[in-house]
């Protein structure tokens, strides 16, 4: 047997190996995302009689949903404790997406939602905010989270910020 034809009989051999193996790793995919925690914004501050509610937008950088949750955690504005939530909001927000959920939170001294009144009614300056708490959900991530930023009154209206 000489070169020449040893070769022919290897090229078809070869021809189907390199197809099968672009096969293969065409169908391993990507990697899937899973395990981030979702990123907890403050949205919107709103004054109401004996509390204030909170628009907090929760984004989902996870290639599959995050649903359940228990919420706990400690509201600081200005530098002092303002409030703590406890409880059980329905939380599903599908993969890469954002949801907003509303939540009250009751001022630990009243005082605080004067101070936040005059605050809006001369319709000036930042609120500083921190928010430090746990996030538990069904899938596997991690449950703790600190955020932190400013609200700025809305023009005209003395009871929100954003």
């Amino acid at each position: 047997m000489t070169m020449n034809s040893m070769t022919n009989l290897f090229r078809p051999s070869i021809l189907i190996m390199v197809m099968v193996l672009a096969v293969i790793t065409g169908c391993a995919g990507r990697k899937e995302i899973r395990g981030i925690p979702p990123v907890i914004q403050l949205a919107q501050l709103q004054l109401e009689q004996e509390h204030v509610t909170l628009a907090l937008r929760l984004r989902n950088g996870n290639d599959s949903p995050l649903t359940g949750g228990k919420l706990q955690f400690q509201l600081s504005l200005g530098g002092q404790l303002f409030g703590i939530y406890n409880n059980t909001p329905e939380i599903d927000i599908i993969a890469h997406s954002a949801e907003e959920i509303r939540v009250r939170v009751r001022a630990l001294q009243p005082e605080v939602l004067d101070n936040l009144r005059a605050l809006g009614q001369r319709g000036q300056g930042n609120l500083v905010w921190q928010m430090d708490g746990t996030l538990e959900l069904d899938q596997k991530v991690p449950p703790l989270f600190s955020q932190g930023g400013r609200l700025f009154p809305v023009p005209g209206r003395d009871d929100l910020f954003r």
